[in-house]
């Protein structure tokens, strides 16, 4: 392995491997101690739409300072991997195609699917909450859940590039 190929499987497998974890942390301990009551029937905690849109909206500005810009590195280290390194397997080739699938799977759900609806909370008055909302979170949720397993995805076969070379 040449030492651009080192650095160029270093920066896709860490920001993959930040991308991922975060999502992985947002799907199995933030949203179901914040959002559960929306759609568990069996939940004993109650919504409170107001309290929820407002840690919605603390809650989501924190993680585009660093989940935006790692998947767009782990996407364009990829793609760089690709297209300089002619002499990869076949195997290789398609676990990093197959990767990078995944990635463009986490960009197109978060931006076109899940930052809509972000937008839309963001844009209310801190004391108006429509009744629409947990419809809203609820989708929001299955969203999170599709992006999150595309993370899961890119980063097993990230990894399985890396370590077939």
């Amino acid at each position: 392995m040449t030492k651009a190929l080192f650095v160029l499987r270093f920066m896709n497998l860490f920001c993959i491997a930040l991308t991922s974890g975060g999502l992985v942390m947002v799907l199995v301990a933030v949203y179901p101690s914040i959002f559960l009551p929306v759609w568990w029937p069996f939940s004993t905690k109650k919504f409170d739409a107001k309290v929820t849109a407002e840690l919605h909206r603390a809650i989501d500005l924190r993680p585009d300072t660093y989940m935006r810009p790692s998947t767009i590195v782990a996407g364009v280290t990829a793609l760089l991997i690709l297209i300089l390194h002619h002499d990869l397997t076949p195997f290789i080739t398609t676990s990093t195609i197959i990767g990078l699938i995944g990635t463009l799977g986490i960009i197109f759900t978060s931006e076109f699917l899940n930052v809509p609806i972000n937008r839309i909370v963001h844009s209310w008055k801190d004391d108006y909450v429509p009744q629409e909302y947990p419809k809203m979170l609820a989708r929001w949720g299955f969203f999170h859940v599709v992006r999150t397993l595309f993370s899961i995805l890119a980063l097993v076969c990230y990894i399985i590039a890396a370590l077939a070379h």
